[in-house]
């Protein structure tokens, strides 16, 4: 019997078709080549501690060196960034923390970096770590009970989609090109979330892959390596936020890379720029 690791392995050649179709009905619909299609852009924004007025700053992050290009005030404390490929529009959920629309989904400028709330969460649902399939459905996570959650993106409106059975620290969730979910916990575990029952299944330990670091959360996945990027701290570091960022390799659960990155981003995204 295949375990999870396997399946997806073999999905990946699915995944890979797929792709590629979608990339050559986005250049048909913006009108251009596939040699002329839209790349990827990393985007990271503080922890609101950082700002004098306690409200993340969007930034552009070269994938090369770590610095950044600040693009400019989200107006609100942000727990994540989401990027919709089927719209090219950047999301963020508030902090819990935040003074205007706490644990909330907003909108956010990616010329200016201005946030626009969506509509402010009633739920009472803490919401964290935003990501979006290639259909356009948003998934996030409750910290209220370690759970799974979909957003309804018009609306703001988040829905648990089940008991996950995990308890869950400082993770990153992300959807790969197969648009299956994961969770990666703050122990290092990775488990792909069913996306109908909200029940996690292990996938792989990164734990001795990880042995230098403590945690690899608020990350993204890089569609053109195949490779969850996230944030970490130093084992035994004093310092925070994170100033690493891992480029780890799902299938072979091995770390790839680490780069330094700039003072006080908490989360990071990839999107396309036209």
């Amino acid at each position: 019997m295949k375990g999870p690791l396997e399946s997806r392995k073999k999905r990946n050649v699915k995944g890979l078709l797929l792709i590629l179709t979608i990339t050559s009905i986005f250049a048909s619909f913006i009108g251009c080549s596939l040699d002329q299609t839209p790349s990827l852009v990393l985007y990271g924004a503080t922890h609101y501690s950082v700002s004098d007025t306690k409200t993340s700053l969007l930034y552009i992050i070269d994938t090369d060196d770590g610095t950044g290009t600040l693009v400019g005030d989200t107006g609100f404390a942000l727990s994540g960034l989401a990027f919709d490929r089927t719209t090219s529009k950047l999301y963020g959920t508030t902090s819990s923390n935040d003074a205007t629309a706490p644990d909330s989904l907003i909108e956010i400028n990616t010329s200016t970096g201005a946030g626009t709330l969506i509509e402010e969460n009633t739920t009472g649902l803490w919401l964290n770590n935003p990501t979006v399939d290639s259909t356009g459905v948003m998934y996030a996570w409750t910290e209220s009970s370690d759970d799974p959650v979909t957003i309804d993106i018009e609306t703001g409106e988040p829905t648990i989609i089940g008991d996950s059975g995990l308890n869950t620290w400082t993770h990153g969730v992300f959807v790969d090109e197969n648009d299956d979910l994961f969770i990666m916990n703050g122990d290092k575990v990775l488990s792909q979330i069913d996306t109908t029952t909200g029940a996690a299944t292990t996938v792989a330990d990164f734990s001795t892959a990880l042995a230098d670091y403590d945690y690899a959360h608020h990350g993204t996945y890089n569609f053109n390596t195949n490779e969850y990027w996230a944030l970490t701290d130093t084992a035994n570091s004093d310092e925070w936020p994170s100033q690493e960022l891992l480029k780890i390799d799902i299938d072979g659960v091995a770390l790839n890379d680490t780069m330094s990155i700039m003072d006080g981003i908490l989360m990071i995204e990839f999107g396309y720029t036209e």
